[in-house]
């Protein structure tokens, strides 16, 4: 199965800013590189666009996630530019496509079914290193996920919660995240000796 993870660029909300928002620096999203290695682990076909790093408008954004065309696409959305997720899936969806797309991150984590909109067709709540791999193979099989845990969906329009996920959070078991799907080249950070490429690396899971 391929499944795409699309990371909407957010500078853009900021205007003339966004130029200097960019130069100060611009950071892998190492939380889409990580699901990808653990999709890629499970034998799918892995992809990521970063439209931050490659200064994307939603529209080409669109565009170029429509034309790989994948079997599943998958975003996640922190509470300030949430809605940029919404845009895309809308947007996505206006083409009439019916690519399924997955929400997850801290928003919607903590929101939940209030921001599950219907441009959303699976939602994740909590931690999915343990559900993706699943709910990638039964979209693959056609079969039903209405029993795998921190997933909302819906039945016949009604948003259903399979209930909490109980993740056993084990970082070392976890494979290195999939930087080579990501354009190394353009991650920089500002320093006192001007802008370096970076990296970063994940040591404990929660906000720092």
């Amino acid at each position: 199965m391929k499944i795409q993870f699309v990371y909407p660029s957010w500078t853009g909300e900021y205007g003339i800013l966004a130029h200097f928002a960019r130069r100060a620096s611009i950071y892998p999203p190492l939380n889409l590189a990580l699901l990808a290695a653990i999709a890629q682990q499970h034998g799918h076909e892995a992809s990521i666009i970063d439209g931050e790093a490659h200064g994307l408008r939603m529209e080409e954004l669109i565009k170029q996630s429509i034309a790989a065309k994948p079997d599943v696409i998958a975003m996640t959305g922190m509470s300030p530019f949430f809605h940029l997720a919404r845009d895309f899936a809308q947007g996505v969806k206006a083409q009439g496509c019916k690519i399924p797309i997955i929400i997850g991150g801290q928003h919607i984590t903590i929101m939940e079914k209030e921001v599950f909109f219907p441009e959303f067709d699976y939602g994740v709540i909590g931690e999915c290193e343990n559900t993706l791999p699943e709910i990638l193979k039964r979209l693959e099989d056609g079969k039903d996920i209405s029993d795998i845990k921190g997933i909302l969906h819906r039945r016949n329009g009604e948003i259903l919660y399979t209930g909490k996920n109980h993740y056993d959070r084990q970082l070392d078991k976890l494979p290195f995240p999939a930087r080579h799907l990501l354009p190394m080249d353009k991650y920089r950070i500002g320093t006192l000796n001007g802008r370096k490429h970076f990296t970063s690396i994940q040591t404990i899971r929660g906000c720092p």
